[in-house]
């Protein structure tokens, strides 16, 4: 199954200062339910050689990528986890695109780490792929990270950061779909 909320944000770049080179950098949710091998043509088509994972290891699951990597394609695990109780409670009290940004603040400072290999990692040969569960959020934040480095104008950063929202309702669908699966994993058996 195709990558769901994918998209190359240098299509966001100034067309006349173009700041980030096309098929360099490219975002997405995780895949739902694992990468499969459609997944895998769709990242071989966009020359991907390295995913970067910032879900928390509690978020991921052996298949999801084990495609993939059989493929050769190299999978560096950044986790940003955004359910610290810092951040939980700074969650909780948001209302405003202010308070989303300062929480967004946070959340890079919490995983100092993570953001740094993640960076790194996009400098390897080939593409990369950022992604996170809903490619909304970390994602959001690493990707416009690296656009502002490369001197993208900020309301270029944010009309990528919105486009996410036409995919929410694919995202929400995988991802009701991967806890069902997960919970229906977890059912004990009955024994007679």
């Amino acid at each position: 199954m195709p990558l769901v909320n994918f998209r190359d944000p240098a299509v966001l770049s100034d067309p006349e200062g173009l700041r980030i080179r096309p098929g360099v950098l490219y975002r997405s949710a995780q895949p739902f339910p694992a990468a499969d091998e459609a997944t895998v043509a769709q990242l071989r088509g966009c020359d991907i050689r390295t995913i970067v994972d910032l879900r928390d290891p509690r978020e991921t699951h052996p298949a999801d990528w084990a495609a993939a990597e059989a493929a050769g394609i190299t999978v560096v695990a950044a986790p940003v986890n955004p359910a610290t109780d810092t951040l939980t409670a700074r969650m909780a009290t948001m209302t405003t695109a202010a308070d989303l940004g300062e929480f967004y603040l946070l959340l890079a400072e919490s995983a100092p780490e993570a953001v740094v290999t993640a960076v790194e990692a996009t400098t390897r040969p080939g593409a990369a792929l950022l992604h996170c569960a809903a490619g909304k959020d970390r994602t959001g934040l690493l990707t416009a990270l690296l656009l502002d480095l490369l001197g993208v104008p900020s309301e270029r950063i944010v009309a990528d950061y919105a486009r996410t929202a036409d995919a929410l309702p694919q995202v929400f669908a995988g991802l009701a779909e991967r806890h069902r699966t997960a919970l229906n994993d977890q059912r004990p058996t009955r024994v007679t």
